[in-house]
């Protein structure tokens, strides 16, 4: 099943597509879509490199610092979804909820499998499928082995390591089949 990172992305942003933030010299700088500093001059033309007196301003080192930030807030995220998927941990429905609009989060979970657990805690391999949203009402919304929608209402679910999934080589298919990518391995 494979990973996909938000941050890896290779589409190309053009100069109207990147979010300026003023240096207050009339140069601006942003970040693109490889999260690399890029400046434009005060005419509005995107520079093919950064000048010094740009990349030393504090909004610059400030864009970078968010920059980092992000990379680690994205490193942590698919950690923390990878030690849930390894250890069988149990993960509830209001952690899910918590985290679900954020969008790195969501990168880590989304078309991850997930077991619905019973009042014992173990997990429901019939009832399981590919996380697609949660909500707070509704529960887990799920696409199913035979490619359904539905929600599974269980307070807790486990994001099963692969080598437990009964119906492994059909999960596997159904990733291909519907085109799926997952942000965790």
């Amino acid at each position: 099943m494979g990973k996909k990172s938000a941050a890896s992305s290779s589409k190309q942003t053009s100069n109207d597509e990147l979010h300026w933030v003023e240096t207050g010299d009339g140069y601006a700088v942003a970040l693109d879509a490889k999260n690399r500093l890029v400046a434009r001059n005060p005419k509005g033309k995107k520079l093919a490199s950064v000048p010094k007196k740009v990349k030393t301003t504090e909004k610059a080192e400030q864009l970078l610092a968010l920059r980092d930030w992000l990379k680690e807030h994205e490193r942590e995220c698919h950690e923390t979804v990878e030690t849930w998927m390894v250890r069988s941990l149990p993960v509830p429905l209001d952690v899910l909820v918590a985290v679900w609009d954020d969008p790195t989060w969501r990168g880590a979970l989304e078309n991850a499998v997930v077991l619905p657990l019973d009042k014992k805690g173990e997990p429901d391999q019939e009832s399981g499928g590919f996380l697609k949203d949660v909500s707070k009402d509704k529960g887990h919304g799920v696409v199913d082995i035979d490619g359904e929608t539905g929600w599974l209402e269980a307070k807790s679910v486990a994001i099963p390591h692969p080598i437990l999934l009964e119906e492994l080589d059909d999960f596997r298919e159904l990733t291909t089949e519907l085109g799926l990518s997952q942000g965790i391995q």
